[in-house]
C-alpha cells in the first residue's frame, strides 16, 4: 500500500474547519469518524479543540494531516483506519480525540 502523508499542527480556525467540512474547491466531502469527544459533530468537536486550547497557552492545538493514498485504486474501510492508527501511533497521539474526513478533490481522494 503506497502513501504519502504530510502533517503539522495548526491553529483550529473558522478558515481550517471550513476547509475540511465545508471546502468548496473539494468535489466531495465525507466526514468518515469522528472519536473521543462528547459529540459526534465534526465542527462542533473542532471547536471544543479551539475553546480548550484558549485556555491554555497552545497556540496550534490541531495536528492536521493528509493522507494521499496510491490512485489506482480506492482505500476501504480497514485501510484507512489501519493508516490513520499508523500515524497516531508514529506520533505519538494515539488516544487522542480525533476526527477524519475524506475529501474528493480533482477525483482524487484523499483524507485528513
Amino acid at each position: 500500500m503506497a502513501v504519502l502523508i504530510k502533517g503539522k499542527s495548526i491553529k483550529c480556525t473558522q478558515k481550517s474547519r471550513d476547509h475540511y467540512l465545508r471546502g468548496s474547491e473539494n468535489e466531495r466531502i465525507t466526514v468518515r469518524e469522528v472519536k473521543g469527544f462528547a459529540t459526534k459533530d465534526p465542527d462542533e468537536a473542532l471547536r471544543m479543540i479551539a475553546s480548550s486550547a484558549k485556555g491554555t497557552k497552545c497556540e496550534k492545538p490541531v495536528y492536521s494531516a493528509k493522507i494521499n493514498p496510491e490512485t489506482d485504486r480506492i482505500w476501504n474501510k480497514d485501510e484507512i483506519n489501519a493508516a490513520v492508527e499508523l500515524l497516531e501511533e508514529n506520533l505519538g497521539l494515539k488516544g487522542h480525540p480525533r476526527v477524519v474526513v475524506e475529501h474528493k478533490k480533482n477525483g482524487r481522494i484523499h483524507f485528513h
